[in-house]
C-alpha cells in the first residue's frame, strides 16, 4: 500500500481499498449505489480522523481554552476559586494573532473588473453590465463580511471554503407574481431566486484522496438536518428516513454526538468526467437515496472556492500557522503561570522576626510572617520574586510569537520610535506586504474565482422576464439603482483584479502624498479633484459645488459610454468642471474605438457645453478670465464673430446664432449618426 503525505496526519492509516470509481455503478440502482456511497464516506471519514483531531486542537487554543483541566463550560458555572498555589494564566497571542491577519489582509477588498470577449461594442456593455450586476448582489449579501470569515477559518482550520449556488427561493418576489396575488388570481409566493454564498468549515467536506485538488473527481459533504423537514422535503422517500444515523464530531458543540431528531445528509458531487460526461449530484442518508441529478453547475470545477493558509506540495489540505506557534503560546502560558505563583507566594511583604515576638492577629493587608528562633530584632522585608531576565525573555518569545504568524509591530499600530512620517510608516507597511504576498496572490485568486462562478450563475439563471433590480452603493455614497432589461448576461467573460494606483493605500501616508503632489505642482491637479482623491468629497461637509459636479460629470460619461441618453447641460452647473471632465474621457485610448453614435453622444454633449460656457463669458468677466486658462476650449464650438452680433438680423434669425446641434465641427466624424437631443431653448437650433 502507497503511503501519502496526508497519512502522517492519522494516527491509524486506513488499510481499506478505496471503493470503485463512480462511473462504474449504475446510477440508477439505489441499493447498489448507496452501498457505494456508504463505503465511500466510510474510507473518507476514516482519512479525515487526524486532520479532524487539529481542527479541534486549533479551535480550542483560538477559544483561549489551552490547559488539559480547563473547560469552557466550567469556567461559566463553576463557583471554585482557582488556587493560588498553581494559578493557570493565559495570553491568547493565537487569538489575536488571527484577528491581526485577518484585519490586515481584509483592510482592503481589491476591485475586479469584466473583459468583454471581442473588441464588440456590445460585448462592452454587456461586461459593464455584469461588473453592475456582480457589484449589487455583493453589496446585497456583504460579500466583505464573507470573505473576512473565509479567512477566518482557513487561520484556524488551515482551509475554508465558500460555496457559490443558485437558490431559487431566495430573492425577491417575482412582480408578475405580485400582481397576480395583488388581483387574487394565486396565492403562491414565487420568488426571482438568486446566488447565495455559504461558508463550509473543512470538516464537513470530505473530497476524494488525491494528492492535488485538480486530480479529485469527486467531495462528500455533510449536513444535519432535521427528520420532519426531511420528509417534508423528500414526501416519497418519508418512509425511509430515519433519525440518527452515522455520528461525527461536531466543532461547533465539541460533542460526538447529535440530536435524536436530526439526520446527516451526505451530498456527493462528481464534476464531469471522460467517462461520466455530465457528472453526478447524489443526495443521501446512511439508509436512502434521496436525490440522484446530473452535476449542471455552469463553471469548471465544483461549486466551491477554496482559501487555504499553508500549502504544503503533495498534501491534499492546508495547514494552519497555528501550528507553527502552539508550542510558543504553550511555553509563554507557561512561564506566565509560574510568575503568578511566585508573585501569589513571594510577592507581598513579610516580618521577620524570633518566635513569639509578634502576635498573629495583629498582623493585617496581607502582610505574613516568618518566624524563627534567634536574637536579630523584628524586621519587614520585601522580596522579589522574579528577576528582570524573566520579562526580558517574554516580551522575546511574544515577538518571535509574531514574527511566525506574520505580524509586527506596524500592523499592530506600534511603528518604531521616532518615525511619524506617512511616507516612512508606508514604507514599513509595504515591506510587511512583502512577507504577505503569497496570502494576497491566494486571496485575489478567491475573489476573482467567485466573481467568475457569480458570473457564471447570473448568465445561466438572470432572466429578462424576472424585472430585476440591481442596487450599487455610487461612489459619492448614493445609491444607484437600475433595471436589468434588454441585457443578456450569458457567454464568456474574462475577470480579473482591477490594478491598484500608485497611490498609498493608508489614509495617512495617502493624504500625505496627494498633499505633496499638490505643494509641487499646485497648477497640475485641482482643487475639487484633490478633495476627490482624498475621499472628502463624500462627506457633506467637504461636498461642495465643484465636487458635486465632478461626480456628476463622472457619471454621465458612464451613461454615454453605455449607450444611454442623458439630459442636456444645464445653465446651472459648473461648465469649466463638467468639461474637463467629459473632455479627458474622450482623450483616452478607449474612446477611439467607441461606435460612432456614441462618439456622437460626447460631441453633441461637449458642443452644448461650449456654447454655454461661451453665453456665460459674455456676461460675467470673472468667468470669461477662468476660461482663458481652459487650454482645450473651445474644441467644437464656432463664437460669432463681432459682426454677426451686432449686424440687424429678424427675431427668428436672431434666436439661431449659437447652434450647438450645427456647430462647426469635423462633418467626417459624425456624417450620418443620430444625435442626442438638445434643448432648444438652450441652444436655438440654426437656420
Amino acid at each position: 500500500m502507497s503511503v501519502m503525505f496526508d497519512d502522517f496526519e492519522n494516527d491509524i492509516i486506513s488499510n481499506q481499498m478505496r471503493p470503485k470509481p463512480l462511473w462504474e455503478i449504475n446510477l440508477k440502482n439505489e441499493e447498489e449505489l448507496l452501498k457505494w456511497a456508504s463505503e465511500d464516506f466510510t474510507i473518507k471519514s476514516d482519512n479525515a480522523m487526524g486532520r479532524n483531531k487539529i481542527y479541534i486542537e486549533n479551535l480550542f487554543l483560538y477559544k483561549g481554552v489551552h490547559f488539559r483541566s480547563q473547560d469552557s463550560r466550567d469556567l461559566l458555572f463553576n463557583d471554585k476559586i482557582p488556587s493560588a498555589r498553581n494559578p493557570k494564566i493565559v495570553a491568547n497571542f493565537i487569538y489575536d494573532n488571527v484577528e491581526s491577519r485577518v484585519s490586515k489582509l481584509t483592510r482592503y477588498r481589491p476591485s475586479i473588473f469584466v473583459m468583454p470577449a471581442n473588441d464588440e461594442f456590445s460585448d462592452k456593455v454587456k461586461a459593464k453590465v455584469v461588473k453592475m450586476a456582480i457589484d449589487s448582489r455583493w453589496y446585497t449579501v456583504d460579500i466583505d463580511g464573507v470573505f473576512r470569515e473565509l479567512e477566518r477559518m482557513a487561520d484556524i482550520y488551515g482551509e475554508g471554503y465558500l460555496c457559490i449556488e443558485w437558490d431559487k427561493d431566495a430573492g425577491e418576489e417575482l412582480p408578475a407574481n405580485k400582481r397576480l396575488r395583488d388581483a387574487g388570481e394565486t396565492k403562491e409566493v414565487v420568488r426571482q431566486g438568486d446566488i447565495v454564498y455559504r461558508l463550509v468549515t473543512p470538516d464537513r467536506i470530505y473530497p476524494e484522496k488525491r494528492r492535488f485538488w485538480c486530480d479529485v473527481n469527486h467531495y462528500t459533504e455533510i449536513d444535519y438536518i432535521n427528520v420532519d423537514e426531511l420528509k417534508k422535503m423528500y414526501p416519497k422517500k418519508a418512509d425511509d428516513i430515519k433519525e440518527g444515523g452515522r455520528k461525527v464530531f461536531d466543532l461547533t458543540s465539541f460533542e460526538s454526538n447529535t440530536s435524536d431528531n436530526d439526520v446527516m445528509v451526505m451530498t456527493i458531487t462528481h464534476k464531469k468526467h471522460k467517462f461520466l460526461p455530465k457528472g453526478a449530484v447524489i443526495k443521501c442518508t446512511m439508509d436512502t437515496i434521496l436525490e440522484v441529478k446530473e452535476y449542471d453547475y455552469p463553471c469548471e470545477g465544483f461549486p466551491f472556492v477554496r482559501q487555504s493558509d499553508i500549502d504544503v506540495v503533495g498534501e491534499l489540505h492546508g495547514r494552519s500557522f497555528i501550528g507553527n506557534i502552539k508550542q510558543q503560546q504553550r511555553h509563554y502560558n507557561a512561564i506566565a503561570s509560574m510568575i503568578a505563583r511566585n508573585h501569589n507566594q513571594v510577592a507581598s511583604p513579610k516580618w521577620v522576626a524570633p518566635k513569639g515576638t509578634i502576635e498573629h492577629k495583629k498582623l493585617d493587608n496581607g502582610i505574613s510572617l516568618l518566624e524563627y528562633r534567634g536574637a536579630v530584632p523584628p524586621q519587614l522585608m520585601q522580596l522579589n520574586p522574579t528577576s528582570r531576565e524573566f520579562f526580558d525573555y517574554m516580551d522575546k518569545l511574544e515577538e518571535k510569537i509574531g514574527q511566525f504568524s506574520g505580524i509586527f509591530k506596524v500592523s499592530r499600530g506600534e511603528p518604531p520610535a521616532g518615525v511619524k512620517s506617512g511616507i516612512a510608516l508606508q514604507f514599513l507597511d509595504e515591506q510587511e506586504n512583502e512577507r504577505a504576498t503569497t496570502r494576497i496572490s491566494k486571496r485575489n485568486t478567491v475573489i476573482v474565482e467567485a466573481a467568475k462562478r457569480t458570473a457564471a450563475l447570473m448568465g445561466e439563471y438572470y432572466l429578462e422576464d424576472d424585472e430585476r433590480m440591481i442596487r450599487i452603493l455610487g461612489k459619492g455614497g448614493e445609491f444607484l439603482i437600475s433595471r436589468l432589461e434588454n441585457v443578456d448576461l450569458s457567454g464568456p467573460h474574462d475577470i480579473r483584479i482591477q490594478k491598484a494606483s500608485a497611490l498609498p493605500e493608508s489614509r495617512i501616508a495617502r493624504t500625505e502624498t496627494i498633499i505633496n503632489i499638490k505643494e509641487a505642482f499646485p497648477n497640475l491637479i485641482e482643487d475639487e479633484l484633490v478633495l476627490d482623491l482624498l475621499d472628502l468629497s463624500q462627506d457633506k461637509k467637504f461636498k461642495n459645488i465643484a465636487t458635486a459636479n465632478v461626480n456628476s460629470a463622472e457619471a454621465e460619461n458612464e451613461m454615454m459610454l453605455q449607450g444611454e441618453s442623458i439630459d442636456e447641460p444645464q445653465e446651472w452647473e459648473d461648465h469649466i468642471i463638467h468639461y474637463r471632465v467629459h473632455v479627458i474621457e474622450m482623450q483616452s485610448s478607449s474612446f477611439k474605438k467607441l461606435p460612432q453614435e456614441i462618439k456622437a453622444m460626447f460631441v453633441e454633449h461637449i458642443t452644448a457645453t461650449e456654447y454655454l460656457m461661451w453665453q456665460r463669458s459674455q456676461k460675467n468677466p470673472l468667468f470669461a478670465q477662468q476660461l482663458l486658462t481652459v487650454k482645450e476650449y473651445p474644441i467644437f464650438f464656432s463664437a460669432p464673430t463681432q459682426q454677426d452680433m451686432v449686424a440687424p438680423v429678424e427675431p427668428k434669425q436672431q434666436q439661431s446664432l449659437m447652434p450647438p446641434g450645427q456647430m462647426p465641427v469635423d462633418e467626417e466624424f459624425v456624417a450620418e449618426q443620430p444625435v442626442a437631443n438638445v434643448d432648444q431653448t438652450a441652444a436655438p437650433a440654426a437656420q
